[in-house]
């Protein structure tokens, strides 16, 4: 299954259309997000865009419609994310709060980098996820 979700994640370029890789590019903080249209979710609202709906099929088919993702600003204006996905019947506290704390470690650790090396970004996303 891995093979077939990056094959068609990539290959298809469905990251373009996913709200979670857009909000993640537009705030710091770490969020929880839900392609169950039942679920608060702060991608609640782009659920009925038609150019989500191909994204939201193909995950709902691979059961990781829901989870935790952590946006990563780095050195030289890059961009990446860390996310963990949450199958139903999975008590999601423990979880998400120790999967926050490694996520929040890491960005910790590349914006020492940044100063460090003096390639801090000026564009690090610094929104507030009030959406």
């Amino acid at each position: 299954m891995a093979e077939r979700l990056v094959a068609d994640w990539c290959g298809l370029a469905l990251y373009r259309a996913d709200p979670v890789q857009q909000l993640a590019a537009e705030i710091s903080q770490p969020f929880l997000w839900s392609y169950h249209r039942n679920e608060p979710s702060l991608i609640a609202k782009d659920l009925g865009r038609a150019e989500v709906r191909e994204v939201s099929e193909r995950l709902h088919g691979w059961h990781l419609a829901r989870g935790m993702t952590v946006p990563l600003h780095l050195p030289n204006c890059g961009f990446a994310t860390v996310t963990v996905f949450m199958p139903e019947g999975i008590p999601s506290g423990t979880v998400l709060g120790s999967f926050a704390l490694a996520a929040y470690r890491y960005k910790i650790v590349s914006r020492r980098i940044c100063r460090a090396t003096g390639t801090a970004c000026s564009r690090h996303a610094r929104r507030n996820v009030s959406r």
